[in-house]
């Protein structure tokens, strides 16, 4: 693995890992003077699991990735700014800079980490997957060597 380069999120960047949730990808569901609601954005044809996580500045240093096989994961930035290590295929990783707001589903089978806070002592996320893929369906595969971003 080379270098590491920090990307702002496009969705033409993280398209390999997984999709931006954006309101505007689609037409909305109800529209008022008073609310425009999109829905079905993203589906599981699963019981869902909410969770919500809160992510501390740490040491920009990768020894480790996750990997869930059968679970998308949504993550949802609620305050703060993060920084999220992803990769497809264990040979390269790449770091999204993810800002209050910005919303990406990880795809099942994609490696990631949580994510760690960038401006700030920390940030909130809420998190989404299947129901019990926190302890169920969560591979952790050591690195060789340590990644620095």
């Amino acid at each position: 693995m080379g270098d590491v380069i920090i990307r702002n999120l496009s969705a033409g960047d993280f398209s390999p890992f997984g999709k931006i949730i954006q309101a505007q990808q689609s037409c909305p569901v109800f529209e008022s003077d008073e609310m425009v609601y999109w829905g079905n954005i993203a589906l599981s044809e699963k019981i869902i699991s909410v969770g919500f996580l809160r992510v501390f500045q740490r040491n920009r240093e990768l020894t480790e990735l996750e990997q869930h096989s059968d679970s998308f994961e949504l993550m949802t930035v609620l305050d703060g700014e993060v920084l999220l290590p992803v990769s497809a295929d264990l040979k390269e990783i790449a770091v999204f800079h993810l800002v209050c707001g910005d919303s990406v589903i990880i795809r099942p089978g994609i490696w990631h980490y949580h994510p760690a806070a960038t401006n700030g002592e920390s940030a909130s996320l809420q998190i989404v997957f299947n129901e019990g893929t926190e302890t169920a369906d969560r591979k952790i595969m050591s690195l060789e060597k340590i990644i620095y971003f």
